[in-house]
């Protein structure tokens, strides 16, 4: 898989001086919010805090995916309602067994895996009647068990002869930056897709897990700085989510919006209706360690965020930051009800607030990508989500504020634009127009001044984690295709 590209960003609208001494400034609080390793020991009052010395590096982070599908079995004896599909087709016996056939599709696809990718794969019903744990498998084999959220869409239900099988297959824990990990991907991809009538639609996603490769969880300051770009680049990265998707609305897999429903959200929305009039600056940073805080307190006025950081984007930043420890920061950008627990971007593991999150493997779980399949979209989405994670642990930390500046003055310029396109399409619904005419003043609404493209809008994203041109170009085209 290519490594991330670096690359460097500086606002065109500044002096060469007034550019260097806002990087620096900047830089430091941006970097003393979001770490709690920056020295060896920091002081507070007369005694000395420990700081956690765990760090993670880009070679310590795993990898592992998940893909939700459907399968057809034609009974025996009846005729293929698919002729002109020149992929092979499983027979099964077992039409009014539910549980037989479900028995049968792992079977089979776990040989198509083992026998034409080469990958080592297990199914569930084997897990169980073993005498070890599905965490057992979770560093070596791919496993084949039952998705609860897959189904065949209404169409495809009405095909004469076919029983249909909902499947989910889990990766392995894989090293990020091994060539063996996309080789991988490629392999069970092209299995998959020649050896049996998989089928990928709205209610089929995509979960990817980012952890460590020994399986311990991120450090707590690569967490807070995941989430945080998790936070800012979530408008942008669900562009992807097809607003006329029968999913839209999660009725088939749980992945709301983190800006919508986690905690963090709701805690905002409270503060955001009893705000005061007005508040003080502070120019105190605060850095946790270990469950105790230091404040540490600047002698000049340093600018603390970027000027067009969004007062709910500079309160959500803190509020990540302030977390004491992993299990208070996954609870914060989980949702209160059930729900609501796993959203798009998912933190339950670290929360540990039911069951599912405490046999999960700790890892930030990216859940909201549906109705994708085929070696580029799989491949370049794993790129994607690799760049999330390398853009968070990397040292040094320079290409990271960087980010965080740029997203925060992104977003704002979105928010604004957004506001004033739905204004626009507000005022024209008032007049009865013909559909051409529409059509005419919705491509010069795109193309007036300060309009943002929702295509342009994942390219600025994709730029910054460093993603390849042609990963970001499928992307690029599939949100083209859904909001054209």
């Amino acid at each position: 898989m290519p490594q991330p590209r670096y690359v460097s960003f500086v606002s065109p609208s500044r002096s060469s001086a007034t550019k260097a001494k806002y990087s620096t400034t900047h830089a430091a609080t941006m970097a003393l919010l979001f770490r709690d390793d920056i020295e060896p020991n920091l002081r507070h009052g007369n005694a000395t805090v420990p700081v956690a010395v765990l760090q993670d590096a880009p070679a310590d982070i795993a990898i592992g995916v998940e893909f939700k599908f459907v399968v057809p079995f034609l009974t025996a004896g009846a005729v293929d309602p698919c002729p002109g599909d020149s992929r092979p087709i499983a027979y099964t016996l077992h039409a009014d067994s539910p549980d037989r056939l479900q028995d049968q599709a792992y079977q089979f696809i776990v040989d198509i895996v083992q026998a034409w990718a080469k990958q080592p794969a297990i199914s569930i019903k084997d897990v169980k009647a073993s005498s070890w744990q599905e965490s057992d498998f979770w560093s070596d084999r791919w496993i084949v068990k039952k998705s609860n959220s897959a189904e065949p869409s209404p169409e495809e239900r009405l095909l004469p002869g076919l029983s249909w099988a909902a499947l989910e297959i889990s990766s392995p824990r894989m090293p990020a930056h091994d060539l063996r990990t996309p080789a991988a991907l490629s392999a069970v991809v092209r299995a998959l897709s020649a050896h049996c009538r998989i089928t990928v639609n709205y209610s089929c996603e995509m979960h990817t897990h980012l952890g460590r490769v020994d399986g311990k969880p991120f450090a707590l300051s690569s967490l807070k700085s995941l989430a945080a770009l998790c936070w800012l680049m979530e408008p942008a990265l669900r562009l992807l989510k097809d607003p006329l998707s029968p999913n839209f609305q999660h009725a088939y897999t749980w992945s709301s919006p983190l800006q919508e429903k986690s905690r963090l959200a709701t805690m905002l929305a409270e503060k955001e209706g009893n705000k005061p009039q007005k508040q003080k600056r502070d120019h105190r940073v605060s850095a946790c360690c270990g469950g105790g805080e230091v404040r540490l307190r600047s002698k000049a006025r340093v600018r603390t965020e970027p000027k067009v950081m969004t007062e709910r984007d500079k309160a959500a930043l803190r509020a990540i930051s302030s977390a004491v420890d992993h299990q208070a920061l996954g609870k914060l950008l989980s949702g209160e009800t059930k729900p609501y627990r796993r959203l798009g971007f998912n933190f339950s593991a670290f929360g540990l607030e039911d069951e599912r999150a405490g046999r999960s493997p700790r890892s930030v779980e990216v859940r909201f990508l549906e109705g994708c399949w085929g070696e580029r979209e799989v491949l370049g989405w794993a790129e994607v989500c690799i760049a999330l994670a390398v853009l968070a642990v990397e040292e040094p930390r320079d290409r990271f504020v960087k980010a965080l500046t740029r997203l925060t003055r992104c977003n704002q310029r979105w928010a604004q634009n957004e506001s004033r396109l739905t204004a626009r399409a507000g005022q024209q619904q008032q007049h009865q127009q013909g559909e051409e005419q529409q059509q005419k003043q919705q491509r010069q609404q795109q193309q007036g001044a300060g309009a943002v493209r929702p295509a342009d809008q994942l390219k600025a994203v994709m730029s910054m984690l460093g993603v390849s041109t042609e990963a970001a170009e499928v992307f690029q085209s599939k949100v083209n295709d859904i909001h054209r």
